[in-house]
């Protein structure tokens, strides 16, 4: 685990999906003691009756995940509100509850943090796909989706030390056609004052990665403005100031052998925009299995 902390925050959560009935997506996010971003899931499940035994499944398969890494020293169940933990716990069948016995567990109600709104809009997010943290001997299938999302808060809506302007975010997730999760991304911007400059950062960069993961591969990115389908996926020129960052794009993107730049539905975008609105307090950077993304780091995570 992140920075050889063996201490384990496990986050859960399960949601009755809109757009899909009688299904229930479910979700986890387990973070270190240091609160980096360690491992994600979320799974669809259409065999529950109620959203309790959802929630339910949501606990052991965030426990499944955390144990099939690496068992923890010591773990931190942050429950979801509907569950009763004593009752959670007691239900588990093994090898979940047995795998525990020997691990010092605590269990606390979930309250507003990053990590529970993360958790909460990965759940949420209205898509049909299983999401999960991959291995290292795992191959990648094509094509890769990349969610994104920018996002610019005014000062007068927040506190931002010796800011004066606001805070412009970026936020991408990206996923193989397996779900595994390759990498999530959420970063202050420095350079951009706005949404939009923003939107156009989170696809730029969210190509750069994907090239660097394969360098031909094929890929869809997806945002909730339509900006970007236009400017980028259909080859409409681009207002001036972005015109230069509009044609690096356009030129990376001509490297793969197919690509696809989409609008989506906020509802089906939401992990992203969780990701960019909790960028403007801290960065999350996470690559499970290939390079670190800042040379001068050790690990693949920082905090969330």
């Amino acid at each position: 685990m992140s920075g050889g902390s063996r201490h384990t925050h496990l986050y859960t959560m399960a949601v009755e999906t809109e757009h899909a009935p009688d299904t229930y997506c479910t979700a986890h996010l387990v973070v270190d003691r240091d609160l980096n971003l360690v491992r994600l899931g979320r799974n669809l499940y259409t065999q529950f009756d109620t959203l309790a035994r959802a929630t339910r499944r949501a606990l052991r398969d965030g426990i499944s995940d955390i144990l099939s890494a690496e068992s923890p020293e010591s773990l931190t169940i942050h429950e979801d509100t509907l569950a009763t933990p004593e009752l959670e716990l007691g239900r588990l069948s093994d090898p979940y509850a047995s795998s525990l016995d020997s691990v010092p567990t605590s269990i606390t109600p979930q309250t507003q943090t990053h990590c529970q709104e993360l958790v909460s809009a990965l759940a949420s997010q209205q898509i049909d796909d299983h999401w999960y943290t991959p291995t290292q001997d795992d191959t990648f299938d094509e094509p890769f989706t990349v969610y994104l999302d920018g996002s610019h808060k005014n000062s007068t809506h927040f506190e931002i030390p010796n800011e004066t302007h606001g805070s412009t975010t970026c936020g991408y997730v990206i996923v193989d056609n397996s779900g595994r999760v390759l990498e999530v991304m959420a970063d202050r911007l420095d350079d951009a004052s706005e949404s939009l400059h923003a939107e156009y950062i989170a696809l730029k960069r969210g190509v750069e990665a994907v090239k660097q993961i394969n360098p031909t591969t094929s890929a869809i990115f997806k945002t909730d403005t339509s900006h970007l389908r236009y400017t980028i996926g259909a080859g409409q020129e681009a207002p001036p100031r972005f015109r230069p960052l509009a044609a690096y794009i356009r030129e990376t993107l001509a490297t793969f052998d197919r690509v696809t730049v989409d609008e989506t539905l906020r509802d089906q975008n939401m992990f992203a925009d969780a990701l960019a609105d909790v960028a403007h307090d801290r960065r999350i950077a996470h690559r499970p299995i290939h390079q670190s993304i800042d040379e001068d780091t050790t690990g693949y995570t920082y905090s969330v």
